[in-house]
């Protein structure tokens, strides 16, 4: 049987969530969830293997719509957070606009979902890798750019910082409010 990419990403999985049923626990305890969750994986992963490696996308959405959805009932939203580190003082109507942005990404996470499920199942895997890899990563980099010519059109008077300011903040900043948003 050969070891391969499918393989690793199953162990790794199963072996994150078999290390939550242990390591969470007071001494001598199980999550029997998070075990179950685990045999679970392996299990499926030895019957469907490439079903479940095709599945990984739908669950990276998934994971990516609920972060994004979640803020957008237990503000400020996502976007805003990221916003205003380059905007401490919000002018009017820059706060609904985050929000409609974040209402943007949680459609695109949602639709995407539905798109890696259905290919999942129905396209070729040349076709899933082709539209997992490049046409994914174009989606995001055609909302990104569509998002910030935008904003220069509806903030015509709002100095915006260029992307690579943007991008700095983000990648210093970033991942203090991911954590803050995961644990809320």
């Amino acid at each position: 049987m050969a070891i391969g990419v499918g393989w690793l990403v199953i162990i790794i999985l199963a072996g994150s969530f078999f290390y939550r049923a242990f390591a969470s626990q007071p001494e001598g305890q199980v999550d029997k969830g998070m075990l179950g969750l685990a045999i679970t994986i392996l299990i499926v992963g030895l019957v469907l293997k490439t079903l479940l490696v095709k599945f990984l996308p739908v669950v990276i959405h998934g994971l990516s719509l609920h972060l994004f959805g979640k803020t957008l009932y237990r503000g400020p939203s996502l976007v805003e957070r990221f916003a205003r580190i380059d905007f401490p003082v919000f002018k009017p109507g820059l706060a609904e606009y985050c929000r409609q942005v974040t209402w943007a990404w949680v459609l695109f996470f949602a639709f995407n979902m539905v798109v890696c499920a259905y290919l999942a199942f129905n396209a070729t895997n040349q076709f899933w890798a082709f539209y997992n890899g490049a046409g994914i990563f174009a989606e995001i980099a055609a909302l990104i750019v569509g998002e910030y010519l935008w904003r220069h059109y509806r903030f015509p008077e709002l100095e915006i910082p260029s992307p690579k300011s943007t991008l700095k903040s983000m990648l210093r900043y970033g991942p203090q409010i991911w954590k803050e948003v995961a644990l809320q």
